[in-house]
């Protein structure tokens, strides 16, 4: 009876989107309450920095080259 793990209580395997978030697998689940934070549909934690254009990012600096969409000082 552990929702944090494969299998959630109405018996069917953990999935994105079930509102429950498994342990060491999921960052968050969009469908359950994470609170402040926004969550993607692959279950990741969206954050500059993340190397992902998330919401209203106009670039995001994710790695170490100046070259990209975002700068090394943007994350």
């Amino acid at each position: 009876m552990d929702n944090t793990d494969a299998c959630v209580d109405e018996c069917v395997r953990s999935s994105c989107g079930d509102g429950y978030v498994e342990a060491g697998v999921e960052q968050c689940d969009p469908a359950a309450d994470n609170g402040p934070m926004i969550c993607d549909d692959q279950c990741r934690i969206q954050q500059c920095g993340d190397c992902s254009l998330d919401g209203d990012e106009a670039c995001d600096g994710g790695n170490d080259n100046d070259g990209d969409a975002g700068t090394v000082t943007d994350s």
